[in-house]
């Protein structure tokens, strides 16, 4: 009997392995390919990166389907997080709760954020 870590099972065990993809997102991406390249052209052609029609209507997009008044977009999701920290007007000595698997960015700006005039970030 051949044991589970022997030589001939680890062989056989490897032609088996199958590639996974880190991110495949071809399926939703192919129908909204010309869509997305024709926003991305109009974007970089009007060279409005920022606070541009595009924008706007994205924020304005985004607080209708919110049912809120505003929205912001944010350039990361780090950014998005500072945002909220600054909105809900977390300071010292203030507790923030964050899930115990998360990415660095959470702790990391719960952290680093100290509001008034030397703010850390």
């Amino acid at each position: 009997m051949k044991s589970a870590a022997s030589p001939a099972n680890a062989a056989a065990c490897a032609t088996k392995i199958t590639s996974v993809p880190l991110l495949d997102i071809q399926r939703q991406h192919t129908p909204l390919r010309a869509e997305i390249d024709a926003a991305l052209a109009r974007v970089c052609d009007s060279g409005r990166f920022i606070l541009g029609p595009d924008c706007e209507e994205l924020e304005a997009t985004l607080a209708d389907y919110c049912q809120s008044r505003f929205a912001v977009a944010c350039a990361s999701g780090s950014d998005a997080l500072l945002l909220a920290l600054m909105a809900g007007n977390v300071g010292p000595g203030d507790e923030v709760l964050l899930p115990t698997y998360t990415f660095f960015a959470p702790p990391a700006l719960s952290g680093a954020w100290v509001p008034g005039p030397s703010s850390r970030y």
